[in-house]
């Protein structure tokens, strides 16, 4: 098993075992149970990066990307962005809708090649090539992500002990995973680094699971 599918594994596991618990802490409140969809979102990239990292044939390995993005990394900016919405008590904006709504669009696209037109062999293991649509993905779920963070810091701010506490544990923990997480996307664009920041998502589970229970 090389260093990708490892990391793939330990996201998985991890990833679902805390927010299970976290769901099972409170699974009446809308956030324990929000939670818990994100990090099961998160658990499927990395099962699906477990099996592109041990994919045999280019075929197999085309297949794990499309079904990993479509049915999980499709999901993580929206579930994130309905977590935080529910966390800081805020209305559904028009954010929201158009959230959900590209998330629907995107995952019968991530099954045709204006979304990944190939793969090539790289790391010892086959990496996905983007189709045309795929850089409007990257940067709808960059400025998900990024607005969601902005959403979390203007509830901080206004807010003061426990509430306040828990954001700043957010923000640490989400920062991490996905600071690295994303440097998964630059291979993509033939930017050869190797994916090691799959090591760093593990580690988000364990302080967003502090800061909520």
């Amino acid at each position: 098993m090389n260093a990708f599918a490892l990391s793939g594994l330990l996201t998985g596991l991890t990833s679902l075992a805390f927010g299970y618990f976290v769901y099972l802490k409170g699974r009446e409140r809308a956030v324990n149970r929000l939670w818990f969809y994100f990090t099961l979102s998160v658990a499927v990239w990395g099962w699906g990066s477990m099996w592109i990292g041990l994919a045999r044939t280019p075929s197999d390995a085309l297949l794990a990307w499309r079904l990993a993005f479509a049915c999980g990394v499709v999901w993580i900016p929206v579930l994130f962005a309905h977590f935080v919405h529910a966390f800081c008590e805020l209305p559904r904006t028009r954010f929201f809708t158009a959230t959900y709504i590209h998330g629907v669009l995107f995952v019968p696209l991530a099954f045709t090649d204006f979304f990944f037109n190939d793969v090539r062999p790289v790391f010892s293991f086959y990496y996905a090539t983007p189709g045309f649509v795929f850089p409007y993905f990257v940067l709808w779920w960059l400025a998900t992500v990024a607005y969601s963070h902005l959403l979390l810091i203007a509830t901080g701010s206004h807010r003061t002990g426990q509430k306040r506490t828990q954001v700043s544990y957010f923000l640490l923990a989400t920062s991490i995973g996905y600071i690295f997480g994303a440097l998964d996307y630059l291979p993509i664009f033939s930017i050869d680094l190797y994916p090691y920041g799959n090591f760093a998502i593990v580690l988000y589970p364990v302080i967003m699971t502090y800061a909520i229970v």
